[in-house]
């Protein structure tokens, strides 16, 4: 179904409004309150009618007067327009249907919409931000009974006939019932076996003899089970045991072939190239020997060296400017190294440092102690400044050092008793008046001379605690210098202690620096004086000819090309002699030779030659130990069958008188238990000769019959009703994988592949991402609105290119971020390629996305 177009007379705020639907992807947007929610409404009443008035839900009807109702235009694949009118006041609220201009009846658009209903619409089609939370209903079971109940699965028909077995069931039958067939028969079978019980209660040896025979048959098949194990254990130990010899033959192949023989193929490539070589290395000899007899003993043996080396000192001749660039880097590098070296050795030899226990700088306590140092001394030198300062302070106020003190007391208080005789005596003249004149001055003389004496002893304790506090200073200084003389020594002076610090942390530094720099360079003259001693090696055939020893490489290097000049001479005056053409030939054949072994030099040390010579022998062996694999895979095919596991001759011995032993004692128990049943039965016979509990029984299995018979009718109905409810349940289980599937590639677009699977594990949903699997009550509440959109946008996907309704969004991403509303637009463009997809928004984020996207915008003002 698609909807075309709609036409609101009134309904809520709407008045004679029009909306044209497109038939792919839309966004309908509107600010908060422009009615996206009533056009939604109005959509619902259209195809299922008006809703009955609640005070829980909001009442649409217009407040106006104006006619509450509208028309809706859609379209299905049987018909291309069909139109429902539909208005409160008008046929009580029931649509009126024009299907391409022939109207019908609302029964009729019923069957129109295909089993589409209110649930279903409000379920699977429409999306609101509150359906996106209930992730608990999320679990296989209700996925199932959606799918059964949409009709996905096609299992009306299997739905209706497990109803119709249900009630037969329920006429034969009921677990309460008491007059229904079934119930009476288990009624009587409970009363007869009541009196089978008493019965067999007075006959207990009956029974007892009974379980005892059920026993030893029991018994009897286990002991029937067990010689039967064991008889085969005992043939295949049979087996082992007749062909030992082959089995041993077998291990000792097993052990002594190699595990990786070389193939065929590689064999077949080796003897070729035997071949090849042979052939040259034979002419090579041809030619000499033809070289040798035209010579005839003359002294041509370095001519023919030079001729066989041409190309070597040609190639000498090019690369000997490289080799004095080397051996000048060589030069400069070892100087350098001796340098750092005796560097090294000085600092080592100086402070006593090893290069496996590196020194470490000095602390920071020390240089905190050097700073404590120098603010004691400043202290110390201002104290003593204080104490001279005071002493002389308190010299300048004494009396004079050549006064006795004791003449000075006594003079004090002669001259105070003159001073009291002439004031008494002019006290008598001058009266009163005069008189405390003379004590007034006498006292203020004694205020004034007061103080004096007081300060004089003010300055004298200063003095001591200046002193005092110098002493605490000057132990705390000297304790401090007798602890950090270890580090510094007993020659240095305390005031050379800072620069000595600094200096051996820079020699510290410079020690690391050279620890660290003395690998690199000395590799570096290894690889140097390797390299060099490399070129010198591929010359090293020269040393037979020329005086190469003790000499530098450049110097050997001047030698063989000072050979090449001399014989270059030679073998102008010899170019066209037979001998010198050969000796050409010779060199050609002795580089393809040289170019055949480098060609196959992989294949060489791949099957573990060492030299072409050693081939013939190496061909030998492989062709000995080809025939031993054989020998073993025809073993192999033989004995593994009957020798399942590795075993000795030992355990094998062992195995066959243990499985002897315990056949004749099985033998023996199964003899025992057959005479013991033999018995039982006589016994059980002379004991029910009576035949009165053997009427009971026959009673009995006729009751069991007629129960049988109706409980197979009935657990026929069950049986029945079950597979078809399995059936209808494997068909929603066929189509649960797609839907799954569907949900998961949503899922994917709608987080932008953070997650990869949508899955089921006993029952609860699941979804993984890059790095691990999580319940899906873990996730947040996004990314739980996303997984129940992909969910339902599955649902509608599962329907084909034609589902029942459109889908429709009312603002379904209030937990979504910017980069989720961007990856549901995204969605929402995909899906409307084959279905309607109408949104409604108040988002302008949403706006942009859309309009990004291409996609098309419709706005309610």
């Amino acid at each position: 179904m698609q909807l075309i177009k709609a036409e609101i007379v009134g309904f809520g705020a709407y008045r004679q409004q029009e909306f044209v639907f497109s038939p792919t992807n839309q966004l309908i947007y509107g600010e908060n309150e422009a009615g996206k929610s009533t056009l939604y409404q109005f959509i619902q009443a259209m195809l299922f009618g008006f809703p009955k008035k609640s005070g829980k839900k909001r009442d649409y009807t217009p407040t106006d007067g104006m006619a509450f109702g509208g028309r809706l235009w859609l379209k299905t694949s049987q018909y291309q327009s069909i139109k429902i009118e539909r208005f409160r006041q008008t046929n009580k609220g029931k649509a009126r249907v024009w299907l391409d201009e022939m109207e019908t009846t609302e029964e009729h658009l019923h069957q129109l919409l295909d089993g589409l209903s209110l649930a279903m619409f409000q379920d699977i089609y429409t999306f609101q931000q509150e359906q996106l939370s209930a992730i608990d209903h999320l679990e296989e079971q209700e996925l199932h009974q959606a799918l059964l109940s949409i009709g996905i699965s096609g299992s009306q028909t299997i739905m209706a006939q497990i109803q119709e077995d249900k009630k037969s069931n329920q006429a034969l039958f009921r677990p309460r019932g008491q007059r229904l067939p079934l119930n009476q028969l288990i009624n009587q079978y409970k009363q007869l076996q009541t009196r089978i019980q008493q019965k067999e209660q007075q006959e207990a040896q009956v029974q007892a003899k009974t379980q005892r025979i059920i026993a030893i048959n029991q018994e009897l098949t286990q002991l029937k089970q067990q010689l039967s194990d064991l008889t085969e254990r005992v043939k295949q130990a049979e087996q082992q045991t007749l062909h030992w010899s082959l089995y041993e033959e077998w291990q000792a192949l097993n052990h002594t072939l190699p595990k990786n023989l070389a193939a065929p193929e590689l064999t077949k490539r080796i003897q070729q190239f035997y071949q090849r070589y042979h052939e040259v290395t034979a002419t090579i000899q041809k030619h000499q020997a033809e070289i040798a007899r035209l010579e005839q003993g003359n002294t041509s043996d370095r001519y023919f060296f030079y001729l066989e080396q041409e190309a070597l000192i040609q190639q000498i001749s090019k690369g000997q400017v490289e080799l004095a660039r080397m051996e000048d880097q060589l030069t400069q590098e070892t100087a350098r190294l001796a340098d750092d070296e005796h560097r090294k050795q000085a600092l080592e030899q100086k402070w006593g440092w090893q290069a496996n226990q590196p020194p470490e700088f000095a602390q920071r306590e020390v240089y905190e102690q050097l700073t404590t140092v120098s603010q004691l001394q400043q202290e110390i030198q201002l104290l003593s400044e204080q104490t001279r300062w005071l002493a002389e302070r308190q010299a300048e106020k004494s009396p004079s050092r050549t006064s006795n003190p004791h003449q000075s007391t006594w003079g004090l208080i002669a001259l105070v008793a003159l001073v009291v005789g002439i004031l008494l005596a002019i006290g008598k003249l001058v009266g009163p008046s005069l008189f405390a004149f003379f004590i007034s001055i006498l006292s203020a003389y004694r205020l004034i001379q007061q103080p004096r004496l007081k300060k004089q002893g003010e300055t004298a304790d200063e003095q001591a605690k200046v002193q005092q506090k110098l002493a605490t200073k000057q132990e705390v200084y000297e304790q401090l210098i007798q602890q950090m003389r270890p580090f510094f020594g007993n020659q240095a002076p305390v005031e050379e202690w800072p620069v000595i610090v600094r200096h051996y942390d820079e020699e510290v530094e410079m020690y690391h620096s050279l620890l660290a720099s003395l690998p690199s360079l000395r590799q570096r003259v290894h690889d140097i004086k390797k390299r060099l001693a490399e070129r010198a090696k591929s010359w090293a055939v020269f040393a037979d000819w020329l005086p190469l020893a003790n000499l530098s490489v450049m110097e050997q290097v001047a030698k063989i090309l000072a050979f090449g000049e001399e014989m270059q001479a030679i073998k102008m005056d010899r170019l066209q002699q037979p001998s010198t053409l050969l000796a050409r030939q010779v060199q050609q054949l002795q580089e393809e030779r040289e170019h055949i072994i480098a060609t196959h030099q992989s294949l060489l040390q791949q099957l573990g030659i060492e030299q072409p010579a050693d081939i013939p022998m190496w061909m030998r062996q492989w062709e000995a130990l080809q025939t031993q694999k054989q020998r073993q895979e025809e073993l192999a095919t033989m004995l593994a069958p009957i020798y399942p596991h590795p075993i000795t001759k030992e355990a094998l011995d062992g195995f066959v008188q243990k499985n002897r032993q315990q056949q004749k004692r099985l033998e023996s128990q199964r003899e025992i238990a057959v005479t013991e049943q033999q018995k039982r039965k006589l016994e059980l016979a002379q004991l029910q000769e009576d035949g009165t509990l053997d009427e009971l029984y026959q009673q009995r299995v006729l009751l069991e019959d007629d129960i049988r018979e109706s409980t197979t009718a009935w657990a026929s109905n069950q049986i029945h009703a079950a597979m078809l409810s399995d059936l209808a349940t494997n068909r929603s289980e066929q189509q649960l994988p797609q839907l799954l599937q569907k949900a998961t590639h949503f899922f994917q677009i709608l987080t932008n592949h953070s997650y990869q699977k949508i899955w089921f594990q006993e029952g609860q949903l699941m979804v993984t991402n890059e790095q691990e699997s999580f319940d899906s009550h873990q996730l947040s509440t996004g990314t739980k609105d996303q997984l129940i959109m992909a969910i339902r946008f599955a649902y509608v996907a599962l329907q084909g290119s034609e589902p029942l309704c459109p889908v429709i969004i009312d603002d379904g991403w209030l937990h979504y971020d910017h980069q989720r509303k961007y990856n549901l637009a995204r969605l929402f463009k995909e899906f409307g390629q084959t279905t309607q997809v109408i949104c409604l928004s108040s988002d302008r984020e949403m706006v942009s996305y859309y309009q990004e996207l291409e996609q098309q915008l419709l706005s309610i003002k």
